[in-house]
């Protein structure tokens, strides 16, 4: 199918296209709005502290290097059963598993000396919550564990008087829907008109065939057909006889 005859079909099913459009942005609008309950995240972070870092000398480099290499390591220790269950006996009103808390809560760094504990959840009041207490619990640990006091809070999870959900982002589903149903209606256009093997132009005979169209006879309505002497009407009944009258 050459490009032109590509844009002749889309613009003849230019209707079905929109209303296909239509429907299925504002469906996945409304799921987005009314059905997709809302998850809030919150973090907290934390800084490494660099021992070579005093005054009237130079930072220590290689401490520092240290430290960047030591995320990793406390990224680990936040994702054990053992510092979750701390967690737990620290702050009881968080009430879940220390399996539970494991999936909720993730580390990030970007190759610096600060990492943040995030936490996602339908409450941000429970979010922050968790995001500080794992934060605190972190520091207090961390000196026991490693044998070196080079942690502290930065910055814990604010509290929002009016918090944005991270999801769903109701725009860009939105655009998601508006694109994918562009595609599929189109898709579905394109594919009707090409498993159908109907003739409805002379281009088409004489690509197809190799034939000249001589004449072509347009469609006629019901009532083009007969003159309205010769119609039967409606009050005929089936075996009467029909008369038809000739003017000379």
């Amino acid at each position: 199918m050459e490009l032109n005859q590509v844009l002749r079909v889309l613009k003849s099913k230019a209707w079905f296209i929109v209303a296909f459009i239509l429907i299925i942005t504002t469906a996945v609008g409304i799921f987005s709005v009314f059905y997709i309950k809302p998850v809030y995240e919150a973090s907290a972070k934390i800084v490494l502290k660099s021992n070579g870092e005093t005054e009237g000398r130079l930072v220590d480099y290689d401490s520092l290097l240290a430290n960047v290499m030591l995320i990793e390591t406390y990224r680990d220790i936040v994702k054990t059963p053992g510092l979750m269950e701390k967690v737990i006996a620290a702050y009881p009103e968080i009430n879940m598993a220390p399996e539970q808390l494991i999936l909720k809560v993730k580390v990030n760094s970007s190759n610096n000396q600060i990492m943040s504990v995030q936490v996602r959840d339908a409450s941000y009041d429970k979010a922050a919550q968790i995001a500080n207490a794992v934060s605190v619990v972190l520091v207090q640990e961390i000196p026991r564990i490693m044998n070196i006091n080079n942690v502290s809070i930065l910055d814990q999870a604010a509290n929002l008087p009016i918090p944005k959900p991270v999801t769903p982002n109701i725009i860009i589903n939105i655009a998601i829907g508006f694109i994918l149903s562009s595609l599929f209606s189109m898709a579905i256009v394109l594919l009707r008109e090409y498993l159908d093997d109907k003739v409805r132009s002379e281009e088409t005979i004489e690509k197809e065939l190799g034939l000249s169209v001589l004449t072509v006879i347009p469609q006629m309505k019901k009532n083009e057909v007969l003159p309205s002497s010769l119609r039967v009407t409606s009050d005929e009944r089936v075996g009467e006889r029909t008369y038809v009258a000739i003017n000379q």
